[in-house]
């Protein structure tokens, strides 16, 4: 039905339960016969059992359409979903379609420690698109620092990391870069990773 504005319609109902409303533009009143006015939007259900005839009423200054349905039965409905987009553009062709990666559920991997002889310097892990996030602690034997960075960390470059087995200390790196350490204690540093990875 297509309510032209400021309209009102009168539909018979006499042998009906319930006025479904399928869809709807905007908003609607219907006016029972013994004067009750209700708003109704679509997706709406009405109990009309006890009425003979309604009316429609579009008060909007522009023509709306709506689909509804009279029944006997009580039907469960579902409001439809209306998508309003602002500023959109018309689409009027596909020239090629995108492929899409998928998304793949994350994994969690702890290698081996890494020990490392006082100034010296080792890799901790190579490059990886996939790592998220890597964990570094320090699980020394005795209190030592190290030094977390590229591959120029040193005694006087990269960030410090100072602990042992009883009072570890330990930092999250959230990149997927290549890592080093550099023992800047007078002991055997031992370091234990654990990895995120997409």
């Amino acid at each position: 039905m297509i309510l032209q504005p400021n309209s009102t319609k009168r539909i018979g109902v006499a042998k009906h339960r319930w006025l479904i409303v399928r869809e709807a533009q905007e908003y609607f009143y219907v006016q029972s016969d013994n004067g009750e006015q209700i708003r109704v939007d679509g997706g709406d259900k009405l109990d009309i059992e006890n009425l003979r005839e309604i009316d429609i009423n579009n008060p909007h200054s522009v023509a709306i359409n709506v689909v509804f349905q009279l029944t006997m039965r009580d039907i469960e409905t579902t409001p439809p979903v209306t998508l309003k987009m602002a500023d959109s553009m018309a689409v009027s062709e596909v020239r090629s379609t995108v492929n899409t990666r998928e998304v793949s559920p994350q994994s969690f991997t702890s290698p081996a420690h890494i020990t490392i002889e006082p100034n010296k310097k080792k890799r901790l892990c190579m490059a990886s698109a996939s790592r998220r996030e890597i964990f570094v602690q320090n699980i020394s034997s005795d209190e030592c620092e190290a030094l977390i960075g590229d591959q120029s960390v040193s005694a006087v470059s990269g960030l410090s990391v100072t602990g042992d087995r009883q009072t570890p200390a330990g930092m999250t790196i959230t990149c997927g870069a290549e890592l080093w350490a550099f023992n800047n204690g007078s002991t055997v540093l031992k370091l234990a990773l654990s990895e995120v990875h997409n």
